[in-house]
């Protein structure tokens, strides 16, 4: 079979796998399947189940417009959330159907029940806005979900059309990238009989609860909360206790600016584990805490070098895997997700700190689970060559095997390239680690032009994953380069950490030194160079055109220009300010205009292609909007692409035309100003500034005083 190279169009045929849950005997295997209905442009997901040990072809459809796949303790049953439509019943009195419908949450994802060996799903929640995180009590009676609960006042209409409304804000902290306005709502917790019937709440108040986990005996529930006094100001999490029917609420872990999150009961019932980090200054490296109640906690991995949790990027998924602790049957371990070097695995650690590595490889592990005896795993795993398939893994042999290959077909078609793993020295001699992405076709005695991909965060990775962007770029004949700079996961807490208060600064010397290597290694054409990133990755982009002309091109998406702008307006602005530049704007603006793109605007000469979307809060769109005006007013080469409907995620779960229009808007911007291919010319003129020697040159800052 011819194989080609891939194309933007490709994206409707990928298929995505996550959330694998493996039955409590350890025999069989549910997970979840996304793929994009091409006739809709929907999202439709489904649910699969696999027997452990029946090899690659033995998995079914069990069934469709599902996620969230839960076992009962018995694995007779299975939980699951579906915005299918239920039957409801009749309208109370004169109610009349419309309020019965908003009533009872028709059209909004809800919690469902069915038997694994066949029948009809049954719905046990109708929470108006919706239900999720399905958690069965031990005994299998239950089910723990989540649900908003607040004023939702009905939108005023007028001939059948909505009209404006007004909206009252009272608290710092009123909404969130995705979410939407949450200044109306709180998260709590209810619970159901997994028969169906009446669902009871068991927390209220103005604040948020989740992440809830039941005893083993049943009795009690420890859960997330925000309830510190400072809520509205400062995110931060708490972990507290309460009996099973909500009595009796008390906290377990609550310090002052300390985020605790995702507890787990250890087996028997004596021991809580879960995650924390300090609020600020931690560059969200958490440790595992293990406490028993009435007791101080005890961190268990304040030595550790790995990262606990997965922070590994990629265009192809919105969701990481869930790194909620397990516990071994004999409550002297835990199972983890762990994070190194751009890989990330099933570790094990033991409670005097002693980490071992379960699963191995230089691959990307997006959900996992384990069995009641701790013997059987069941991983959703990604690498550079796919987005990801089922497969099982068993401790006491060691084996692993693929269950799925739901990509065969697409993937048989496509003539991919491979990264290469390198790793250069970066500022201050620091070891940075970075990949090389060539052209399928790649003749090393010919030069290339070159993309640099700068990730976001700054607290993520780039690492063994499938992006789509990458090879889509790599396709078109560029030489694709990322790497993991100061500030990426993966690495240690002091290098994540390394990146706090610098923006622009060391993390700036990584890029372009991961550049200035991988030209080193000879077949690049210094005249054809490009960069692009998203979100800290925009900022990036924005901040290297402005201090070198060495790129030919830039496309910078979901970016920040001005950090003074960002604290008011991003759903997390004033949290990064305080964490990075020591406070808001007014008491230190010349930190904050020091370390802003913007500052540096009439220094861009570069070609700059600005995306962006309109429901962005995370970096809201008027970051995009003055960057534009004033490459505008400076006459300088720039488009601005605004993305209807679309939030930070547009890239990854955005609306799939709108994601294919991005793909063909980027790579359209580089092959207009960076032609493509290879050429056997060696006599290459270097897009750039240049000092007396003929080297490049970066620009002086306007502002050096920081």
């Amino acid at each position: 079979m011819t194989q080609r190279h891939i194309t933007a169009e490709d994206l409707y045929r990928f298929q995505i796998v996550g959330d694998p849950q493996v039955s409590p005997d350890g025999q069989r295997i549910a997970y979840v399947v996304k793929a994009i209905d091409r006739e809709t442009n929907a999202y439709r997901t489904s649910i699969w189940l696999a027997p452990s040990a029946g090899g690659l072809g033995a998995a079914q459809p069990f069934t469709s417009d599902g996620r969230s796949p839960r076992w009962s303790p018995d694995g007779t049953r299975l939980a699951f959330v579906s915005d299918r439509a239920g039957t409801l019943p009749a309208p109370e009195g004169d109610e009349g159907a419309g309020k019965r419908d908003k009533r009872l949450g028709k059209g909004k994802p809800q919690i469902w029940v069915i038997a694994t060996q066949g029948g009809e799903a049954r719905q046990v929640t109708f929470a108006e806005q919706g239900a999720g995180s399905p958690v069965w009590s031990p005994d299998g009676t239950r089910i723990l979900f989540t649900a908003d609960v607040g004023d939702f006042p009905e939108v005023p209409e007028h001939d059948g059309k909505p009209e404006p409304r007004v909206h009252r804000i009272k608290d710092l902290i009123y909404r969130f990238n995705g979410a939407g306005y949450i200044y109306q709502s709180r998260s709590h917790l209810f619970v159901v009989p997994a028969e169906g019937g009446a669902a009871r709440q068991l927390t209220d108040g103005d604040w948020n609860d989740g992440d809830a986990a039941w005893s083993p005996d049943g009795r009690q529930i420890a859960f997330s909360t925000d309830r510190h006094a400072d809520r509205w100001r400062s995110m931060h999490g708490q972990i507290w206790l309460m009996e099973a029917d909500g009595s009796n609420q008390h906290p377990l872990l609550a310090e002052d600016d300390f985020n605790y999150f995702e507890p787990s009961w250890s087996p028997d019932g004596q021991q809580i584990a879960c995650f924390g980090h300090a609020q600020f200054g931690s560059g969200g490296h958490a440790d595992l805490f293990v406490v028993r109640p009435g007791a101080s906690p005890r961190n268990l991995t304040e030595h550790a070098t790995i990262e606990f949790g997965d922070s590994v990027g990629s265009d192809m998924r919105n969701d990481h895997a869930d790194g909620t602790p397990r516990w071994a049957p004999d409550g002297q371990s835990l199972f983890l997700v762990g994070e190194a070097r751009g890989a990330t695995n099933v570790v094990r650690l033991t409670l005097d700190g002693t980490l071992r590595d379960i699963t191995s490889g230089q691959h990307h592990l997006v959900g996992f689970s384990v069995d009641r005896a701790a013997n059987t795993f069941a991983l959703a795993v990604a690498d550079t060559q796919q987005p990801g398939d089922i497969f099982v893994h068993w401790a006491d042999s060691g084996d692993t095997v693929r269950l799925t290959d739901v990509n065969h077909d697409i993937l048989g078609e496509l003539r991919l390239s491979t990264p290469e793993e390198f790793t250069f020295t970066g500022a201050q001699g620091w070891e940075i680690e970075g990949w090389i992405l060539r052209p399928a076709d790649f003749d090393a005695s010919k030069d290339y032009p070159l993309i640099l991909e700068i990730h976001g965060g700054p607290e993520t990775a780039y690492g063994y994953t499938f992006v789509h962007e990458f090879q889509l770029l790599a396709a078109q004949g560029y030489v694709v380069v990322y790497s993991n700079p100061r500030g990426s996961t993966g690495y240690g807490r002091e290098f994540t950490q390394a990146v706090r208060g610098i923006w622009g600064q060391a993390d700036y010397e990584d890029m372009m030194a991961a550049v200035d290597a991988v030209i080193a290694r000879g077949s690049i054409d210094t005249a054809r160079l490009g960069v692009t990133g998203g979100s800290y990755g925009g900022i990036m982009t924005n901040w290297i055109v402005g201090h070198t002309d060495r790129f030919k091109a830039a496309v910078t998406q979901r970016s920040i220009s001005n950090l003074a702008s960002f604290f008011g307006t991003s759903d997390v602005g004033s949290w990064y300010s305080i964490n990075h530049w020591g406070g808001p704007p007014w008491q230190t603006p010349e930190r904050h205009a020091f370390h802003s793109p913007l500052t540096y605007v009439e220094q861009i000469k570069t070609p700059l292609l600005i995306i962006h979307s309109e429901q962005d809060w995370r970096c809201p769109i008027s970051e995009a909007e003055q960057l534009f005006a004033a490459l505008k007013w400076l006459r300088r080469d720039t488009e601005f692409l605004r993305f209807d409907g679309s939030d930070h995620d547009l890239s990854r779960n955005g609306h799939p035309r709108l994601r294919l229009d991005r793909l063909n808007a980027i790579q359209e911007w580089f092959t207009r100003y960076i032609p493509t291919g290879p050429t056997s010319d060696d006599a290459h003129a270097h897009n750039g500034v240049t000092n007396g020697d003929g080297e490049l040159a970066d620009l002086e800052p306007v502002s050096s005083h920081i």
